[in-house]
């Protein structure tokens, strides 16, 4: 019987070696693949914080553009000439207002222009 309560430890302490080699090798492997994630994030949060620098820069680049603008009458030009633009956009075609641009056809039967 001795024998047999001596194979049983045997046997046992085998398997507890196993299965603590395998937690070591599962916690190893774990350990490293947190790693490798963490690696990842930060080069993720590298790079959102290199694409923030670079927009932070075109904005304040078109703020001091628009500033520029402001200060020395550009802005303002810019803006009539696009209004200016988009009178002339929501005028008839000269080709429906006649030949001078104040003239059109009259309705009528004689077909005479008449001033609008």
């Amino acid at each position: 019987m001795a024998e047999v309560d001596k194979e049983a430890k045997e046997y046992i302490d085998l398997a507890k070696s196993t299965i603590d080699k395998e937690c070591l090798s599962l916690r190893t492997q774990a350990a490293q693949e947190a790693q490798r994630i963490l690696g990842q994030v930060e080069l993720m949060k590298t790079a959102v914080q290199e694409e923030l620098e670079t927009q932070k820069i075109y904005t304040d680049a078109a703020r001091s553009k628009t500033n520029c603008c402001r200060n020395c009458g550009l802005y303002k030009a810019t803006r009539i000439i696009r209004m200016e633009a988009k009178r002339t956009e929501s005028r008839p075609a000269p080709s429906e207002q006649g030949s001078t641009g104040v003239h059109a056809r009259a309705d009528g039967a004689d077909g005479k222009w008449r001033h609008r």
